[in-house]
């Protein structure tokens, strides 16, 4: 485990925190980017059986909160696409996460109430008519996809928010 990589998250969630408080989500925004850079490969053995070593676990909820985050100032930045990526992300890492859900609906919502997006009008409805459970897309595809976005935009409401 890089002890380094945590710390360097650490300071960088910090530093994003600050921002967010002071409303500069631009600075915000960049200094959870480098968070999330550095806490990614940090939480990958959080998956494993048995959940990983501890220090997995530990960076896989620092990552979880810290793109969580991001996602949030993107909803203030009026950046949609973006913040819809990032609860996207957020849930697929905890589903658990009360504010994934709920900063998806945001998301979602906000997407929606862009000029020109209505529910009819985008060509994924058929995951509307889908009752079986999806698993998430995994997060490299999320983060490269507009596709996977546009497809949860007629989705049903996420229920428990």
């Amino acid at each position: 485990m890089d002890g380094a990589g945590l710390k360097f998250a650490a300071t960088q969630k910090n530093a994003g925190n600050v921002a967010f408080k002071q409303k500069d989500y631009e600075a915000a925004v960049t200094a959870y980017t480098s968070a999330i850079k550095a806490l990614e490969p940090l939480a990958d053995g959080a998956g494993a059986p048995g959940g990983g070593s501890a220090e997995a676990r530990d960076a896989k909820d620092s990552l979880v909160k810290t793109v969580s985050n991001r996602c949030q100032c993107y909803l203030f930045l009026g950046r949609p696409l973006e913040a819809l990526r990032d609860a996207v992300l957020t849930y697929s890492l905890d589903p658990e996460f009360k504010k994934a859900k709920t900063r998806l609906e945001k998301a979602r919502t906000e997407m929606l109430s862009l000029p020109g997006n209505t529910r009819g009008s985008t060509p994924c409805a058929v995951l509307e008519q889908d009752e079986t459970p999806h698993e998430p897309p995994k997060p490299s595809v999320i983060l490269a996809s507009p596709k996977v976005a546009q497809q949860l935009l007629n989705t049903a409401p996420i229920r428990g928010v």
